[in-house]
């Protein structure tokens, strides 16, 4: 990137860091929260005889406190909790073949980090590799470190949208036969491969 750009978008940097110190987003974003709430509940209140305005009010009413920002629904594609269920086992004393089978290969609901670190394993390695190399450039030689860092931040960017993208589309599929395992085997195949053939073809070189 030219100067033009860089001077412009350190400067933008610079003063969103600023506003976001002193929490004028935050004071500003809550104050219309409020605002926006209060005007639910006046409208619940003038139309408390009519159940189903009452109940769509109720349902944005839940929405607008429960919203999460864009960081927020990131960081919960690594939270450790399950997002699936599996039916449980009605009887644990059957020995029939179908429960030697689930003895040995248990049921297991779909976990949204193991999904998450599984579905997106590729991207999350870039993504490690361009931090070390972000916090890297500052210590490093050179004319073009602003530039580099710059590039480096808008590549992260990109790949953050990757990692939740791939996760999203490996999430379309079903839990295949009731063990998420089996799909954490699979989509970490997929991201492997890539790596693999790009190792193949340098070690050719």
């Amino acid at each position: 990137m030219t100067p033009k750009i860089t001077i412009p978008l350190f400067l933008i940097i610079i003063v969103f860091l600023f506003v976001d110190y002193y929490g004028f987003f935050y004071y500003y974003a809550n104050s219309k929260k409020v605002e926006y709430l209060s005007k639910i509940e006046e409208v619940k209140e003038r139309s408390s005889s009519d159940t189903i305005i009452v109940s769509y009010l109720d349902e944005m009413l839940y929405d607008a406190v429960n919203r999460k920002n864009i960081f927020q629904q990131f960081a919960m594609l690594f939270e450790n909790e399950d997002v699936s269920h599996t039916p449980d086992i009605s009887d644990k004393n059957d020995n029939s073949d179908s429960f030697e089978i689930e003895r040995i290969f248990p049921l297991c609901e779909r976990n949204q980090l193991w999904h998450t670190a599984t579905a997106s394993s590729f991207w999350i390695l870039c993504l490690v590799l361009l931090s070390i190399m972000l916090l890297y450039i500052p210590f490093s030689s050179g004319d073009n470190r602003l530039n580099s860092m710059f590039g480096m931040i808008i590549g992260i960017g990109g790949i953050t949208l990757l990692i939740w993208v791939t996760q999203w589309l490996f999430g379309l599929i079903p839990v295949i036969l009731g063990r998420a395992y089996i799909n954490y085997i699979v989509q970490l195949a997929v991201n492997l491969l890539p790596i693999i053939l790009f190792a193949i073809k340098s070690k050719k070189k």
